[in-house]
């Protein structure tokens, strides 16, 4: 079953030039691919888009304290039949961008691998001649996952799916946080000499306390982005550089909060791309995903 799942997969993962596909379509109406995805599932609904991101919040969100990589495996049964609709939505293919000149390039951090996936993806479309004016790391002081970012995975060539620079030199100090890390990796994966001179400016965002707990949680993509308006640029066309399945989300996640400071009234460009999903990517992760970006989609304002 696995053999085959990840055969179909790769018949899957193709490039495609940048295009939103939005889950809410006017007067509440759900998108067919989400409407086929939900009865492949099983999952009943009233045929509107904000009943049924109830619906995957309650079934296929994860819980608010829960990290993707601590989710349960679900459906497997049905992952032939949900891969293809996966891939009609967009969140399995590598994503390109669709202009050559943009004002910002703004890099979402995430575990150390996948970073490295992000600024690989960054390199090869500068080898390509798209440019930017700015690049904008935006990470957080999330401290680093001792299993999934310890030092082999940071420092060992054989641990990465991307090649290190040559010539690259491990640092004196181990990073501690995601922030730290990207500035390493950034060193370790941008081979292009252009890029290596351009100048990188980092959003780094302090851990948040829960206002009723005073658990300390790290900060998410909404945070970032947030932290990075405050910084006051001037709008114009932005590139942001994410992974699949996260694009969508990531790009829904930014598009809520330039529309709440009011920068989507302004004459904007806002594309989400990257890589492709992992093929080890679970299926409750891209199921995670979607109600994720579901439930941004439907309910823009919180």
């Amino acid at each position: 079953m696995f053999k085959k799942a990840t055969l179909l997969f790769f018949l899957l993962n193709i490039h495609c030039v940048y295009a939103r596909v939005e889950l809410v379509l006017p007067k509440d109406k759900p998108h067919p691919y989400l409407v086929e995805l939900f009865a492949v599932l099983g999952l009943k609904h009233d045929g509107t888009a904000s009943q049924m991101s109830q619906i995957a919040r309650e079934k296929l969100m994860r819980k608010p304290t829960q990290e993707r990589w601590e989710m349960k495996e679900i459906y497997q049964e049905k992952r032939d039949q949900v891969f293809p609709i996966l891939q009609r939505l967009g969140v399995i293919n590598a994503v390109q961008p669709s202009l050559s000149s943009y004002d910002y390039i703004l890099v979402h951090g995430a575990l150390v691998p996948r970073m490295r996936d992000r600024l690989k993806f960054l390199n090869d479309l500068w080898a390509r001649g798209i440019r930017a004016n700015e690049i904008i790391f935006l990470t957080g002081e999330r401290p680093l996952n001792k299993e999934l970012e310890n030092n082999d995975v940071l420092f060992n060539e054989k641990f990465s799916s991307v090649s290190f620079r040559k010539g690259w030199v491990k640092p004196l100090l181990s990073p501690k946080t995601e922030a730290d890390a990207a500035k390493v990796i950034w060193d370790q994966v941008i081979t292009h000499p252009d890029l290596r001179l351009k100048k990188v400016k980092y959003i780094a965002v302090g851990m948040i306390k829960n206002k009723d707990t005073g658990v300390l949680t790290r900060p998410h993509t909404g945070h970032t982005v947030e932290a990075w308006l405050d910084t006051g640029p001037k709008m114009g066309k932005i590139l942001a550089i994410s992974n699949n399945p996260y694009i969508s989300y990531q790009d829904q996640v930014m598009r809520n909060i330039l529309k709440k400071r009011g920068y989507l009234n302004q004459q904007i460009i806002l594309e989400t791309v990257g890589p492709s999903a992992a093929p080890s990517t679970s299926l409750a992760v891209h199921l995670d995903n979607v109600s994720q970006w579901l439930y941004r989609e439907a309910y823009p304002e919180e």
